[in-house]
């Protein structure tokens, strides 16, 4: 017959994990290296082709056709660094350009 050995209490007990700090949770990411930037990702890559048609094109279709690509891929980038950010920052500012945004079209469309 086999003897079961039960843990004492000091086994059971997880080894005490460290929390980041607000430093780490703000600007690090999940390995600990610092992470402010990035290589461009499709949106951004998309948003300049935008911005490139919107100032080669002053007006007609493929100027408007650059300002929704712009701006459609601007909020895609938003919508991308606000739900799956590394760090806080990276959400904030996520947040911060999606208001720009928002309010830039409104001054646009409202002539504020």
């Amino acid at each position: 017959m086999k003897t079961v050995h039960s843990k004492t209490k000091k086994e059971l007990k997880s080894p005490a994990i460290s929390q980041p700090t607000l430093y780490e949770k703000c600007f690090c990411d999940e390995s600990g290296k610092l992470t402010l930037a990035q290589f461009p990702n499709m949106p951004i890559i998309l948003a300049g082709c935008g911005w490139l048609l919107r100032i080669i094109f002053v007006q007609g279709a493929l100027a408007r056709a650059g300002a929704v690509l712009f701006f459609g891929s601007i909020f895609w980038w938003c919508y991308l660094e606000i739900s799956q950010g590394t760090n806080y920052f990276r959400r904030l500012l996520g947040l911060v350009v999606l208001v720009w945004i928002f309010l830039g079209l409104i001054r646009v469309n409202f002539q504020i």
